[in-house]
């Protein structure tokens, strides 16, 4: 019961924290608002998360993890790479130009998201590969493990840069240029492997 209530506290601050984020920004973020929108004390803040950092940290964790799982669902039941990462790709940019926290932020501070997504230890860029290595070992099993790490971070650093940078053309196109890249150089390795 008591590990329920840690956890129910925790998303409530995680929860504020993208409430107040999405109004005053990462520079405008202080614990005290966080605190006041969670119901909670500012000490309470620290003990759950240590700092400031780390409470945006794990607050960009948390909903570059539900992006992430928005996307992966998407891919599901595709009997092909292309369209089962087109499916995703179009999923992750279409919600990420929509997202409570990434839409304001790249807009207004893209420099202060920018080393959550992509900073030295890449914790966002870390999960997404993770999750998309599954799916390209699932539609294609005979692919090396070293070869499928290579194309999932390539397209998951090329959908990242179209998020933080839109291209003009729509998120279908979009997504279906990326699956091409990515599809061609996994033909072109399953090819030479041969």
């Amino acid at each position: 019961m008591a590990g329920d209530g840690v956890a129910s506290t925790r998303e409530r601050i995680l929860d504020a924290t993208l409430d107040v984020v999405a109004v005053e920004g990462l520079r405008g973020m202080s614990l005290e608002a966080v605190a006041a929108k969670a119901g909670v004390s500012r000490q309470t803040v620290y003990r759950h998360f240590g700092s400031r950092a780390q409470l945006i940290q794990q607050v960009v964790l948390r909903e570059e993890r539900r992006l992430v799982d928005y996307a992966l669902v998407r891919t599901a039941g595709h009997a092909t790479l292309r369209a089962s990462l087109q499916a995703g790709l179009e999923a992750c940019l279409t919600e990420a130009r929509k997202h409570p926290l990434i839409k304001p932020l790249l807009e207004t501070e893209p420099g202060e998201l920018l080393p959550y997504l992509l900073g030295p230890r890449q914790p966002v860029l870390g999960a997404a590969i993770e999750g998309v290595v599954e799916v390209v070992a699932q539609l294609v099993p005979g692919l090396s493990e070293a070869d499928r790490t290579v194309a999932t971070d390539a397209g998951v650093r090329l959908a990242i840069s179209h998020v933080i940078s839109p291209s003009s053309e729509p998120d279908s196109t979009v997504a279906a240029q990326l699956a091409d890249l990515v599809v061609t150089w996994v033909e072109a390795r399953m090819a030479a492997d041969a």
